[in-house]
């Protein structure tokens, strides 16, 4: 027989019982959970508090799983860090950088002569590249118009490139009442390929701290791309941004940072998720 303690409704649990005009008090709360209850007895409130006991071992299955993933990632972080060129990067002074835990960017910043430089890259803008995407036509000529010969190391080269990442990165210089230059690259293979350098007389834009900011400079225009330019400028602007220290030690650490970062960030998640669950 079922109990008639407690001020709820025995049999949905969720309304409180009903109380008659002589003051006494029924173990349900109306006709509905009475009729209900001769059909099942168990009544609603075990199927809720079956379902409660369900979820709580569902939970606990689940933290033991991220537990484990924890234990994998953790020891093969620890068998393959090696942060001796974060160290290196340090102590060469040259670029001070920002990176927050739980943060996707990281914003590398320093000062040349008068002016002030930023490097602002962000681990959700890491495109991986198109095994298929090379230069070459569909009858074996490059497009230059020279032939294939076929050199197993050449297919294994562009095996190797097709599975590199280029991170996308927004370099920003700018100068005391005089503007700024903005130079949208990819850092891939140790070398920065740039898409575009642009210009606007609008200091504001040169505060900008993050990738997510970075649309408010979509109106600015939008340079030719940066391989149709003449060879001559083509050169000279890389190595104006090369003496500035965009180069190719810069695009390898970009490139090292990440993958480190993305391996730290990954167990950072899966601590945050396993005490949520927890």
């Amino acid at each position: 027989m079922p109990s008639h303690s407690g001020r709820f409704c025995e049999y949905c649990a969720k309304k409180t019982k009903y109380v008659d005009g002589m003051g006494k008090v029924h173990p349900y709360c109306g006709k509905t959970c009475a009729n209900a209850a001769k059909t099942n007895p168990k009544g609603a409130a075990a199927s809720h508090r079956g379902g409660f006991d369900n979820a709580s071992q569902q939970a606990a299955k689940l933290s033991r799983t991220i537990s484990e993933e924890l234990t994998t990632v953790t020891r093969a972080l620890g068998n393959n860090v090696d942060t001796n060129f974060i160290t290196t990067f340090k102590r060469q002074g040259t670029w001070q950088y920002s990176d927050a835990k739980g943060s996707s960017e990281i914003v590398l910043t320093r000062n040349f002569n008068n002016e002030r430089i930023s490097v602002v890259f962000s681990l959700s803008d890491m495109e991986q590249l198109d095994g298929d995407s090379d230069s070459s036509g569909e009858d074996g000529f490059d497009s230059d118009g020279s032939s294939h010969n076929g050199d197993d190391s050449d297919s294994e080269s562009e095996e190797n490139d097709g599975d590199e990442a280029a991170l996308n990165c927004t370099v920003t210089i700018s100068k005391p009442n005089k503007g700024v230059m903005l130079v949208r690259c990819s850092a891939i293979g140790g070398v920065f390929q740039l898409d575009n350098v642009s210009y606007t007389n609008n200091t504001n834009l040169a505060t900008v701290k993050s990738a997510e900011e970075d649309f408010s400079r979509q109106n600015v225009y939008i340079a030719p791309d940066f391989d149709i330019l003449p060879s001559g400028l083509q050169e000279q602007l890389n190595e104006f941004l090369e003496i500035r220290g965009i180069n190719d030690d810069l695009a390898r650490f970009i490139q090292e940072y990440s993958k480190h970062k993305e391996q730290l960030e990954q167990i950072h998640w899966l601590k945050g998720l396993q005490a949520f669950i927890s």
